[in-house]
């Protein structure tokens, strides 16, 4: 009798336990939070009219401003594509724009285009660059684009520029990082800096610093050490400093004791 009641509880065991995991595998799995899942960018479709470009900290073209809608909005575009973006569109032009939304930072909406219409009705699109191609380095290189040859400028060490604020300019995310002048010349400064010299259109500015020749005439400082007399925090670039103190002559070390 006794070993008839081992073999019916060793045959029932197996088909308790399955049945107890079952139970607390599924008292598990209800009482788990749902994982969010994220939902892709919305595409928007926008149109109006081109105001201005606004330059990249070295000067060539990285995004647009757009009246639409009786309000002002930032649409960035690729930096290997500014040629092509600089070509088909000038201010003025009424084009569409199929963008989504990205984070903005400053006083008005910034969006990421995906493709441009021009006002002859030339699409443009702004794949997003395969290893290899334009704008996306191979595996292994530094990052960002070559400069092709007419875009190498000639820097001088110790630049000057001076001339009336007429528009201002913007970083990509929508904060103020610099201004063009009327003189040409376009000054990058960062955000920091901007807002602390409270840049506004019709300000006079006086810019020190090293300065390079843009591939459409002037010159844009990116890294000013002096505005208007009063130094500006960040100063030149590191790898400049780092260049400079380089070039320092060394005076003669300590003699050794013999």
């Amino acid at each position: 009798m006794k070993l008839c009641t081992h073999v019916v509880l060793r045959s029932l065991l197996p088909a308790s336990l399955g049945c107890c995991l079952l139970a607390a595998i599924s008292t598990i799995a209800s009482s788990a939070e749902p994982v969010p899942v994220k939902e892709a960018p919305k595409m928007e479709s926008l149109s109006g009219s081109v105001e201005s470009f606004n330059h990249s900290p070295k000067g060539p073209y990285e995004s647009l401003l757009l009246k639409t809608g009786g309000k002002l909005v930032q649409v960035n575009f690729p930096p290997h594509a500014a040629r092509d973006v600089t070509k088909a569109i000038a201010v003025g032009d009424n084009i569409s724009v199929m963008a989504v939304a990205e984070e903005a930072k400053g006083d008005h909406p910034v969006f990421k285009a995906q493709s441009i219409t021009d006002a002859k009705g030339m699409k443009i699109d702004f794949p997003a660059p395969q290893p290899g191609e334009p704008g996306k380095p191979k595996p292994g290189e530094p990052k960002g684009p070559k400069p092709k040859p007419h875009e190498v400028g000639k820097t001088e060490a110790v630049g000057r520029i001076a001339g009336k604020v007429t528009r201002l300019n913007y970083a990509r995310h929508g904060e103020v990082n610099g201004a063009m002048l009327d003189s040409g010349d376009f000054v990058h400064l960062g955000p920091k800096a901007s807002a602390e010299l409270k840049l506004a259109v019709g300000q006079e500015l006086t810019v020190e610093g090293p300065a390079t020749l843009m591939p459409a005439g002037g010159k844009v400082i990116e890294h000013p050490t002096k505005v208007n007399g009063k130094e500006i925090p960040h100063g030149p670039p590191p790898k400049a400093k780092e260049l400079s103190e380089k070039k320092a002559p060394k005076g003669p070390g300590p003699k050794e004791e013999k």
